[in-house]
């Protein structure tokens, strides 16, 4: 099985635009934050595969990834995480964006790092599945979706889904970045994203989101388990 060993070290140049919308009712996706609620397991599985979608595929193939959360019949991880039973659903698409930052050097605030030291982290390209990936032993890799209108009011259940518009190399940089905050989680702290209409005082996870998106947050939550979100899942694994 060909393997990928992950370098995570320096904070790197911000290169590539992403644009992240929530599609729903009467919604004005430039004003609201979606919150992606994560556990350590949660940050590792979107990581890997986020890396593993750059590292198998050219800046010419376009796709797109969706997770459906826990109470849809066609709930899964295929981007290395499961959704709660209240949160949208979540799709990626790849290669379907044609902005791109050019002359400019765009910094973010440095995940703070307890660890300084350089670390790997090993991806195998295919996915074997008959055998288990680290993040996904204890079925932990659980995300819970919140979307905050600029009134600061909880509309997620008026909310269908979440799109993340990036390209190829964005997806990279943006799994190596999740790598990081991995490896410095600590539970309650939270990091806003980098974004266009910013301070400057967001944080440098690879990439730089468009003006018209919503602001993204990622929270470290332990979400707990699996079977904390649904009943009789080991019947239907």
């Amino acid at each position: 099985m060909n393997k990928l060993f992950v370098s995570v070290y320096a904070e790197d140049e911000v290169q590539e635009f992403a644009e992240l919308k929530v599609y729903g009712k009467n919604i004005d996706a430039s004003v609201c934050e979606i919150q992606l609620r994560m556990s350590k397991e949660a940050l590792l599985g979107f990581a890997t595969y986020a890396i593993r979608i750059a590292n198998t595929t050219d800046d010419d193939f376009r796709h797109h990834w969706q997770v459906e959360p826990l109470s849809d019949i066609l709930a899964g991880q295929p981007l290395g995480f499961f959704l709660t039973n209240s949160s949208p659903s979540f799709v990626i698409m790849c290669n379907q964006l044609n902005e791109k930052i050019k002359n400019e050097k765009i910094w973010g605030q440095e995940i703070p790092a307890k660890n300084k030291f350089r670390f790997k982290y090993e991806i195998p390209l295919e996915v074997n599945e008959n055998v288990y990936e680290p993040f996904e032993i204890g079925f932990a890799n659980i995300v819970d979706i919140k979307v905050i209108d600029k009134e600061s009011k909880d509309i997620t259940n008026r909310c269908g889904s979440i799109v993340l518009r990036i390209n190829r190399n964005g997806l990279l940089e943006y799994g190596k970045n999740l790598l990081r905050l991995a490896h410095n989680y600590e539970v309650t702290k939270h990091y806003l994203l980098s974004h266009v209409k910013g301070s400057g005082n967001e944080y440098n996870m690879g990439i730089l989101l468009l003006e018209d998106s919503s602001q993204l947050r990622i929270i470290c939550v332990d979400n707990g388990n699996i079977f904390n979100h649904i009943k009789n899942f080991e019947e239907n694994t």
